[in-house]
């Protein structure tokens, strides 16, 4: 049976052990499965499965999309507010936001 080390959240190797023969590591010995890879995360007693380039792609792209979304939202509101305000006071409102 395949083993990953973990240190720190992190898998450390992967190993073949028998579960029962003495064997120690430095480290947790926890039982692999498809989702564990050397560099990956282990949290809440779970492997973190590695993304394909798509996925990434996706997030990527969704951040993106996020981000835009929230600067056009805040030029809007400086547009609306800056009818009653002085240029000053604009570019003020501007640099905080």
């Amino acid at each position: 049976m395949k083993y990953a080390i973990i240190k720190s959240g992190i898998v450390d190797n992967i190993v073949e052990w028998d579960g029962i023969s003495k064997y120690q590591v430095e480290g947790q010995l926890v039982l692999s499965n498809d989702d564990a890879y050397i560099g990956g995360a282990y949290t809440n007693n779970a492997f973190v499965p590695r993304y394909t380039q798509e996925e990434l792609y996706q997030m990527e792209a969704e951040a993106i999309a996020q981000a835009e979304a929230r600067e056009a939202l805040r030029q809007s509101m400086i547009t609306k507010l800056a009818v009653t305000l002085t240029p000053e006071e604009t570019a003020l409102l501007e640099e905080l936001l």
